[in-house]
């Protein structure tokens, strides 16, 4: 862990500030993720000891408080053997079909947790994994008092905040189809901030330092459309509905409103690891005459064994290794499906409080949701000849997008031409070769002149 900057935590605690983060990273993440495991280390214990360690080393008032209960493996190992059958949330296939043996398992917390340290007073929250908008959700839930149990609107509000900021700079036109007229700084676009408010509408803005990129109607859209598969989008605290979203430019800000929240879904999003394999790369010259017949040989001899005697090549063959990836390493598979909020154990542990446990129960009123989210074509379909003569060229001219077929268009008098013109079948026909013959959904966000296609 790299030193707390003096400065910038000096004035963190200077301000009214509670930081709640979940991110970060290792230079060599399978070296990382090897030793870890090995050693069976409490990171959230851990990290908690060494950030504290610098608060008191810099001599700041800031409590540490952490979040665990996303590290599921012992109860996904219990109910692999009661049966369960996780089914993958990407292919539908069962984990028996996966053929892998999963050697971790980690779900999704929501940021009720993250509230309730809040309360308890700390200044720095460690999470373990929570939602990426977990942080949005839990600052608002205790600087707004919201009950959990019934403020489903303003806490559905938080989610689609915390998702808007989520991925940093993707907000404020680090993904934006629109870029080519934002070269001016390019380089340093910053970080965008949000204004959350008590309804559960928010504000989204960035800093001013002479940073590049833009807040715009057209940048929130592209990161709203960012990895949502349907009007729901589903938190452990509660579910959004974005059907009626509205976005609304005022300055160099955009407000976000018009989010519908009900209860959240009996299960929550885990990640199951497993190893896949190894992974190595040599690379082998073959020059001179009969080049085909050493080449099989070369193969042959590989492939029967690489290992007790490597010096048995034929003449004319050398060995051209980067020993940066000759030597074999661990490759892991990925493995996403669904566990029952009830079989996990979400709570806070308050060090300064004898290392105080708080329980943090699902709320009572979850709700099972079917797989297939809400689908529709084009409802009161123009003609799209009444919109004029029209230019031939990319589709991306008109509309801006992002990779999981998200359609937005920039203007109202685009917006009945683009729906009528974007049906499920003009879809199949844009995808062309590429279409399987798979079933392709839709919906509308008419507040902000957007589709989705999934």
């Amino acid at each position: 862990m790299s030193p707390i900057s003096n400065d910038q935590d000096a004035n963190s605690s200077k301000r009214p500030i509670r930081i709640a983060g979940a991110s970060g990273g290792f230079s060599d993440r399978q070296r990382a993720i090897r030793d870890l495991a090995a050693l069976d280390i409490d990171c959230h214990q851990l990290l908690t000891s060494l950030v504290k360690g610098e608060v008191e080393k810099q001599g700041l008032p800031l409590k540490v408080v952490y979040v665990e209960g996303d590290e599921v493996t012992d109860t996904v190992n219990r109910l692999i053997k009661e049966g369960e059958p996780f089914t993958s949330l990407m292919t539908g296939e069962s984990l028996k079909e996966w053929g892998y043996t999963p050697i971790h398992a980690q779900c999704y917390l929501g940021g009720a947790g993250i509230a309730e340290a809040l309360r308890y007073g700390a200044g720095i929250v460690i999470c373990g994994r929570v939602a990426d908008a977990a942080p949005a959700v839990g600052a608002g839930m205790w600087w707004h008092g919201w009950d959990r149990q019934k403020d489903f609107d303003q806490i559905a509000g938080s989610l689609i905040c915390g998702h808007l900021v989520e991925c940093a700079a993707y907000v404020i036109s680090g993904y934006f189809s629109g870029f080519k007229r934002l070269m001016e700084n390019c380089e340093n676009l910053g970080f965008p901030m949000a204004e959350l408010a008590e309804d559960g509408s928010c504000v989204i803005t960035k800093e001013e330092n002479g940073t590049g990129g833009e807040v715009s109607v057209g940048t929130v859209s592209s990161q709203l459309l960012y990895e949502i598969q349907g009007p729901f989008y589903y938190g452990s605290d509660v579910t959004a509905c974005l059907e009626d979203i509205k976005m609304e430019e005022i300055g160099a800000k955009v407000r976000v409103s018009g989010i519908k929240g009900m209860p959240p879904p009996s299960t929550t999003k885990v990640g199951l690891t497993a190893v896949g394999g190894y992974q190595a790369e040599f690379h082998i010259y073959i020059c001179g005459l009969d080049l085909e017949a050493k080449t099989e040989w070369i193969e042959r001899q590989i492939r029967y064994s690489a290992g007790e005697a490597g010096l048995q090549g034929c003449p004319g063959w050398t060995l051209g290794n980067d020993q940066r990836q000759s030597e074999g390493k661990i490759h892991y598979e990925y493995y996403v499906t669904l566990l029952r909020q009830s079989e996990v154990q979400h709570h806070v542990v308050v060090p300064y409080e004898d290392n105080r446990i708080i329980d943090i129960p699902p709320i009572a009123n979850l709700r099972d949701y079917p797989r297939d989210q809400p689908s529709y074509g084009t409802k009161d379909a123009i003609d799209v000849k009444s919109c004029g003569p029209t230019t031939r060229g990319p589709l991306g001219w008109v509309i801006a997008a992002d990779a999981n077929v998200g359609f937005y268009v920039r203007n109202d008098d685009e917006w009945d031409w683009f729906r009528s013109l974007m049906t499920i079948e003009k879809v199949k026909y844009l995808l062309d070769e590429e279409y399987k013959g798979g079933e392709i959904e839709r919906f509308e966000n008419p507040g902000i002149r957007a589709g989705k296609w999934y």
